[in-house]
């Protein structure tokens, strides 16, 4: 039987609270990773889902399999279907499966570092790049990026203005022919056919909405465009998703700006006072679901309203505050 009482308030309220979409903002020593273990846990345990209908994604492969460990822990053995996971690691997975949709097959190869710099050299040398002019590095890391924002070649080279990009969107089209020749990924080409995968092809992405009924994000923070978009088209049927946003306020301004759909809970911010937290996190997120404590559910019968207090912070009224401490 799960403990729950072992909780603090804040991170039982967000263990809890398991429909609809959710923001767990969480300082250093707020125990993030233990709200993500034990909502998976309550989600298993109370019959929400079965182990394999659900998805965690962490940044690490250290910190996917600690949470696998924490998950074995609480839940046993049930705990062996789960996808627990890196974002590169389960587009893997995807791609595996599927990879004959976008013309390569199951056995391809994924480049590593090395193998990826030593074929953009390649092909630098074959186009007459000087290296001393335009450097490796810079060509690779203009690429990155693009591939990062889902920016194809064709826009990258109708975008590109200045010498570097000119000649980085010459690369970037020619790697992907050859990759595509070697039947090969980069490491950035994983999230990028995932999302053209579950983009192009409804009854893949249909496959995988009606698989993961929950989806928890760690580090949500760090996503580039590619992983939310993945994030987003998987969790795009039931919403049903959880992101961990690490608490730093560089960030909170990326929050306002990229992420408009998220209910905002605190998972215990021990750094901050009471007063603090309700006033000084102006972050706008939406909650469409509904909390499965009582006192939520009488709230939202009495209001209409999501199940937290919400302060308006923004423009556009479907976007909400965070809860203000009492």
């Amino acid at each position: 039987m799960l403990d729950l009482e072992s909780l603090n308030p804040e991170q039982r309220e967000a263990v809890e609270c398991t429909e609809g979409p959710l923001l767990v903002l969480a300082g250093a020593g707020s125990g993030k990773t233990r709200v993500l273990t034990y909502r998976i846990a309550h989600i298993i345990e109370s019959g929400a889902a079965y182990p394999w209908e659900v998805m965690a994604i962490t940044f690490t492969n250290k910190a996917a399999a600690e949470m696998r460990e924490r998950l074995s822990g609480l839940i046993g053995g049930s705990s062996r279907g789960m996808w627990v996971s890196t974002f590169h690691s389960a587009c893997v997975r995807i791609l595996r499966a599927d990879a004959e949709r976008l013309g390569f097959t199951k056995n391809f190869t994924i480049y590593d570092d090395s193998d990826s710099k030593s074929l953009v050299k390649s092909i630098m040398y074959d186009l007459g790049i000087d290296p001393k002019r335009i450097p490796l590095n810079a060509v690779r890391s203009r690429i990155s990026a693009a591939k990062n924002e889902l920016v194809m070649p064709g826009q990258f080279a109708a975008e590109a203005r200045d010498p570097i990009a000119k000649q980085a969107a010459r690369v970037y089209e020619m790697l992907q022919e050859r990759l595509r020749a070697a039947n090969a990924f980069d490491f950035d080409d994983l999230l990028v056919y995932a999302w053209l995968l579950l983009k192009d092809h409804p009854d893949v992405l249909a496959a995988y909405q009606d698989r993961f009924r929950y989806i928890l994000v760690d580090e949500y923070q760090d996503t580039n465009r590619a992983q939310y978009a993945i994030t987003q088209l998987l969790a795009g049927q039931r919403k049903n998703i959880m992101v961990v946003w690490r608490r730093r306020p560089v960030h909170l301004q990326l929050a306002r700006r990229r992420h408009p759909q998220h209910t905002g809970v605190r998972a215990g911010l021990p750094q901050l006072s009471h007063r603090e937290v309700g006033t000084q996190l102006p972050l706008h997120f939406h909650n469409t679901g509904r909390c499965q404590r009582g006192h939520c559910q009488q709230r939202q019968a009495q209001s209409e309203a999501p199940c937290f207090d919400r302060r308006r912070r923004c423009e556009d009224p479907s976007l909400h505050g965070f809860r203000r401490a009492r």
